[in-house]
């Protein structure tokens, strides 16, 4: 526990998982892997799920365990950045095989198979791009000062009461047409701003207005009225479809429930599937029959059902391969463009971010530490902490070889 740099191991040797932060989850897995001093270590996907200064750690560590145990390491990784910053050689499969091999330097720099080139070509990239015009708008949602506190644990003497300040004083507008990014670490408090915007959680504090309906607080008829203008696209697309549902249901409930008729409702989830290009087939199939990639496809369709203003995407792309998630943000961009829709684009990915959003929000415990432009804040950041987060994205060195190559 100490060598892979779990802070009190004394203490955390007898914490259960849910105990623990992901990164400190991620560690216990590289120390489970260790502890009969393997020759070989095999790192499936060890850090997809992690956000970017967490990443960087466990890479960190991964490397540091390399040379001093003398191991070899097989990372399997969809992020080429990743790949780049850690690789001496690489292998690019495809459908089972392997379609490109050879040096990190050959393979990314100068691809031969058109499949990888393919892959290379979908990597989000940090792009300086020109900031959108300023120009007089009305909010279509309006947050003032929103607060979300959670406790655990009793205060007794069976359990230590501990309180999590997750939102603080949240504050922020939203155009129509426009899609925001927040990010920050795990645990800045940015899910859960979102959560609170759909009220799947409660806020303790503040006014979530759309035009001039105070949402925050609001619950019964009136909520179910205005929350149909607002829906969220989850980040898991395993495990945020029901798995006992066939898709025409997984479609047709929400409209079923704002009294739409079974005809009509099967009718307009033929249309949304055609929307987020999936076969009318798909109506009688199970989720487990999808790929990852189609699944959030649906997960998209479930969200416009209803026809709303703004989408919530909560790192909806974070567990798609890079090819999967350039499609789904291309899909979320032309959805934008063609329905009129706002976003709030929710991701630790600051790649991703740069690729689709006009403003960003930077989070950090709860709070906002920085607001702009994204060419502002990705190329010109204000704050100490939004600069600790670019520094730490993979494959920077990469991003301008590539660029150099073009």
């Amino acid at each position: 526990m100490d060598e892979v740099g779990i802070p009190d191991p004394e203490a955390a040797i007898r914490a259960y998982p849910f105990q623990l932060s992901g990164g400190q989850r991620q560690r216990v897995m590289i120390a489970m892997a260790l502890a009969l001093e393997p020759d070989i270590l095999i790192a499936d996907e060890p850090t997809t799920a992690l956000d970017v200064t967490t990443q960087a750690q466990i890479l960190t560590l991964i490397e540091d365990l390399r040379r001093k145990r003398g191991m070899a390491v097989i990372f399997i990784t969809h992020d080429f950045g990743v790949v780049a910053d850690i690789a001496d050689r690489v292998i690019v499969m495809k459908k089972g095989e392997i379609v490109e091999a050879g040096p990190a330097q050959e393979v990314l720099l100068k691809p031969q198979h058109p499949y990888t080139r393919a892959l290379i070509d979908a990597i989000p990239r940090l792009a300086q791009t020109d900031a959108p015009e300023q120009v007089e708008r009305t909010p279509l949602l309006r947050v003032e000062g929103l607060q979300k506190t959670f406790s655990t644990g009793s205060g007794t003497l069976f359990g230590k009461r501990r309180v999590v300040k997750a939102v603080q004083d949240v504050s922020f507008e939203l155009y129509a047409g426009e899609t925001i990014g927040i990010v920050g670490e795990s645990g800045s408090g940015k899910s859960t701003v979102g959560r609170c915007l759909v009220r799947l959680l409660d806020p303790d504090g503040g006014r979530v207005l759309m035009g001039d309906v105070d949402i925050a607080h609001m619950s019964g008829a009136d909520l179910r009225a205005q929350r149909r203008k607002l829906q969220m696209i989850f980040q898991d697309p395993f495990s945020s479809l029901n798995p006992r549902a066939r898709v025409s249901r997984i479609l047709t409930e929400g409209l079923i429930a704002y009294g739409t008729p079974d005809k009509g409702a099967k009718a307009r989830a033929r249309e949304l599937l055609e929307l987020v290009g999936l076969d009318e087939s798909a109506m009688k199939r199970f989720p487990h029959e999808f790929s990852g990639g189609q699944r959030q496809r649906i997960g998209i369709a479930r969200a416009l059902a209803l026809e709303p203003s703004i989408i919530i995407a909560d790192e909806a792309v974070s567990a798609l391969d890079v090819s999967i998630q350039a499609q789904v943000l291309d899909l979320l961009a032309e959805l934008k463009s063609r329905l009129h829709l706002s976003m709030l684009f929710i991701t630790h990915d600051l790649r991703v971010a740069a690729r689709i959003c006009d403003r960003i929000i930077v989070m950090q415990k709860g709070r906002i530490v920085e607001a702009g432009p994204v060419s502002k804040v990705l190329h010109d950041p204000d704050t100490e902490y939004t600069r600790s987060l670019l520094d730490a994205i993979p494959g920077q060195d990469y991003e301008q070889a590539l660029a150099a190559a073009d």
